[in-house]
């Protein structure tokens, strides 16, 4: 048996040895070093070449950094820094003080043959294919170490050979291969299996076959090998130091395990920053702001739980941080904010429909987060006491009950002070906010910091000199109307997802129109448009706009109103209505915890609400059809029919929120063929034509709604607008959108019809919280006028002084930028308004619903 356990030994101890081997071998590129390569030169072989990324021996490196540069910078506003050539020859030149061991970038993957040259000391060294790739992006890699030589640069690579090396050593000498702990064998391979997994999907949602990591590539096979050899030899080099139990190894293991504890926060800011964006543009001030976040929460985490478990739940929740906010910022060209914490279905069905592709810095991310769980599950860490008392043999109480006490206080105590200490933090950073594109603060500043600041900034500040008493005077300006008709219209409000209209873009011919039934209505209709403050999401903003009139932005640039402050009973359109005997009913097909409508609704004024999980579901209204796999505006407006056939005596409004053109447009043209054409192709655009394809579809359905409500019987007005633009592709954005016009991707059509006369009017734009006193001014002018509230009155004439009032941006009458809405005469008012509507406990309910 013994010589059975000797022959077991020494193959584990050669196992060892080959692991060691071979794994030095997959880092070797990290073991060298050239003293010789000081300068490389990117040349465009053509124009509109596109290049983001550059690395320098595996670290990013920004224009700032270039000797001379003949390409366009596009550094403003932008999350990360990239790169287009003008013309034949231009040239990037990089020459640092340091010796180039490796060269990296990634690039658009180009239509037609191109190609980037890259010169070595003012020599070609390399040339690459821009029109090779998988996808439309790829990556560049350009090895240029030259021996293996040991350097202050790379000093650590060797530092943690030399602990695996004496690791291995000791396993050896002190026969460790029977002395392994079980558990921790059984944990390994778990974590082996799990590295796997993961690689495997990672490099499936990969653009490229090869990941750039330092100054290394590895295809799935090698980065495969790099995280089981790391693993395997990290897990018994730990347990081989651990068998020398002299007084000094217990010492350095102590003082070891307290430093690579204290990286954790380090470690995990970094990875939430190269997930999304690069970490090397931060400044030290701003690392330090974002730290004291994060080792607030590590604290915390720690009090409540252990330290190696803190770290274990940190580490991936901040991979996931990260991963998220990339997807965000892509998929709605916004980041992660606090209020998306309450939006987890939202999430969920966004995530569902979004075509996750993983960047190189994705993958680096998702690699050293995997390195990092090996590391902190096995070293040792310095524990906190049991968590259970007990009783000694000599009855004397044990202080370890008392101590998890203390730590649970501690613990709720960082909680409950958590948001004055963060609230602290962002005062004394005071870090600029880019509220017209939010994720350029976050690429400036880190996640961390600029999520604190924008819920910072989201908070609602009472108006200099507020006070609800002295509104009454706008109550006695504006007096409520005195009602002429006994007849009044019975009003439907669609707000149509992602409705557009492109039909005016530069280059842009859609064949056919897909809101050709639309455009076609004369008689009796007034179109405009819409500028909202929301794009590629952000519905329920929109919504609240339209319903309540108050215009976000004038409370706060970052509010989200359905999750934040709406708790009580607040006037809108709907409670005006109702208190005029009017049914109001709200549908929307999807459950009502979708930005919290189940809740805020009826606080609205809305007395039946329709949702795929209320009672009865919105489902029983009409039969149920999808279109793209969401419910479809068909199905949605045959149930509006048949809540117009089955009403009472009262007049019935109903706002209805679409679903049909939800993002998420992935489709092939075999599972959802194309009615829509772009510029004569259906193909070179397919997010675009399916999404056009969508919107035809709902056209179609809208003109069999205005057919059905031509010939009803009762008096009925139709009020139809997108809540935002969908989020397209960036080339069609790029190719037809004018990027100097901050308006360009905020708008969307509206049209309001009605099956009674009513004036004409030329095409308007305003902002959402103009269309309700928008459309009481058409009414006012018919046969079926409603009297208008106060408020509304007070908004016809804000209307003339700011028609559009959005988070991008405020404009005149003459199209013209408000550089100080303040400076308005009627702003004070409209915000005191607003603050009473929407904020104070006790609203003057009769300035909005009389």
């Amino acid at each position: 048996m013994k010589f059975l356990k000797l022959i077991v030994h020494w193959l584990l101890s050669f196992l060892m040895c080959v692991s060691f081997i071979h794994y030095t071998h997959l880092i070797k590129n990290e073991l060298s070093a050239s003293s010789k390569i000081n300068q490389v030169k990117i040349v465009a072989g053509g124009p509109q070449l596109y290049l983001e990324g550059i690395q320098i021996n595996g670290k990013y490196v920004s224009s700032d950094n270039f000797l001379e540069n003949d390409w366009y910078v596009a550094d403003v506003d932008v999350l990360t820094e990239f790169y287009i050539s003008r013309s034949l020859g231009d040239t990037i030149t990089i020459s640092p003080q340091k010796s180039i061991q490796s060269l990296a970038f990634e690039y658009n993957v180009t239509s037609d043959r191109n190609k980037i040259e890259i010169f070595v000391n003012n020599r070609l060294f390399e040339t690459i294919d821009t029109s090779k790739g998988n996808g439309h992006r790829n990556i560049a890699f350009i090895p240029l170490s030259q021996g293996i030589k040991m350097t202050k640069d790379n000093f650590i690579w060797y530092l943690h050979l030399i602990f695996f090396g004496i690791g291995i050593l000791i396993f050896i000498i002190k026969g460790m291969a029977w002395k392994l702990n079980r558990k921790k064998i059984a944990i390994l391979l778990i974590l082996l299996l799990v590295e796997h997994t993961i690689i495997s999907l990672s490099f499936s949602l990969f653009y490229s076959d090869q990941l750039i990591l330092f100054n290394s590539r590895f295809n799935e096979i090698n980065l495969v090998k790099l995280v089981h050899l790391f693993s395997l030899l990290t897990v018994v080099c730990i347990a081989s130091f651990n068998r020398l139990l002299n007084k000094l190894w217990k010492k350095i293991n102590k003082f070891i395990s307290i430093i690579v504890f204290c990286a954790v926060p380090y470690l995990s800011l970094f990875i939430i920053e190269n997930t999304y964006s690069q970490f090397s543009p931060l400044s030290n001030q701003v690392i330090q702001n974002n730290l004291l976040i994060i080792w607030l929460v590590y604290i915390i985490l720690s009090l409540f739980f252990n330290i190696r478990r803190a770290t274990l739940a940190l580490l991936p929740l901040s991979l996931l941080i990260g991963l998220v906010n990339k997807v965000m910022i892509d998929s709605r060209g916004t980041p992660l904010l606090y209020y998306n914490l309450f939006q987890i279905e939202d999430g969920l069905n966004v995530a569902s429909n979004v075509a996750l592709q993983l960047n190189n810095k994705m993958l680096q991310s998702i690699t050293i987060t995997m390195l990092s769980i090996i590391v902190y599950t096995f070293v040792p860490y310095i524990k906190f006491p049991k968590s259970s008392a007990t009783v000694r043999c000599n009855d004397r109480y044990d202080t370890a009950f008392l101590k998890k006490f203390i730590r649970i206080v501690a613990g709720l105590s960082l909680i409950l002070l958590f948001p004055f200490i963060s609230q602290k933090i962002v005062e004394n950073a005071d870090i600029p906010l880019n509220r017209w594109r939010m994720y350029a603060t976050y690429g400036e500043s880190g996640l961390p910091l600029s999520l604190a600041s924008f819920y910072e900034d989201s908070k609602i500040t009472k108006p200099d000199g507020y006070s609800a008493s002295k509104l009454s005077e706008v109550l006695e300006k504006y007096s409520p109307e005195t009602e002429k008709q006994t007849i009044r219209p019975n009003i439907i409000f669609i707000q149509n997802e992602s409705q557009s209209d492109f039909s005016n873009l530069q280059g842009l011919s859609m064949d056919p129109d897909p809101l050709s039934n639309q455009h076609s209505l004369t008689d009796n209709a007034i179109h405009g448009t819409l500028n909202v403050s929301v794009f590629g999401g952000g519905t329920a903003n929109t919504e609240y706009e339209v319903l309540t009139s108050n215009a976000i932005s004038l409370l706060s640039s970052n509010l989200f109103p359905y999750q934040q402050i709406i708790t009580q009973e607040r006037p809108s359109f709907a409670s005006y209505l109702k208190n005029k005997n009017y049914e109001t009913v709200a549908l929307h097909p999807q459950t009502g915890i979708n930005y919290n409508r189940k809740i805020v609704y009826p606080l609205l004024g809305f007395e039946q609400n329709y949702f795929s999980d209320s009672v009865p579901t919105i489902q029983t209204l009409a039969d149920f059809t999808t279109d793209r796999s969401w419910p479809s505006d068909q199905f949605l407006f045959n149930g509006i029919k048949e809540l117009y056939k089955q009403k009472g005596n009262r007049p019935l409004f109903s706002f209805v929120v679409t679903m049909q053109g939800h993002g998420g447009y992935l489709s092939t043209e075999e599972t959802y063929p194309r009615e829509v054409s772009i510029n004569g192709s259906t193909s070179e655009y397919l997010a675009e034509t399916e999404f056009l394809t969508s919107m035809k579809k709902t056209d179609e359905a809208f003109a069999d709604l205005i057919t059905f409500f031509s010939t009803y019987k009762e008096p009925t007005v139709v009020v139809m607008y997108g809540d935002h633009q969908p989020s397209l592709s960036q080339e069609f954005y790029a190719q037809f959108m004018d990027e100097n016009n901050p308006a360009a991707k905020y708008s969307t059509p509206f049209v309001i019809w009605s099956n009674f006369d009513i004036k004409e009017r030329e095409s308007t734009t305003i902002s959402p919280n103009y269309l309700v006193p928008y459309l009481m001014d058409i009414l006012s002018e018919s046969d079926y006028a409603l009297p208008r509230s106060p408020y509304q009155q007070f908004l016809s004439d804000m209307q003339i002084e700011a028609p559009i009032i959005t988070s991008w941006g405020n404009i005149d009458n003459s199209g013209q930028q408000i550089e100080d809405i303040s400076s308005l005469s009627l702003y004070q008012t409209y915000l005191q308004l607003e603050y009473n509507s929407a904020v104070d406990k006790r609203p003057l309910t009769d300035l909005y619903e009389r």
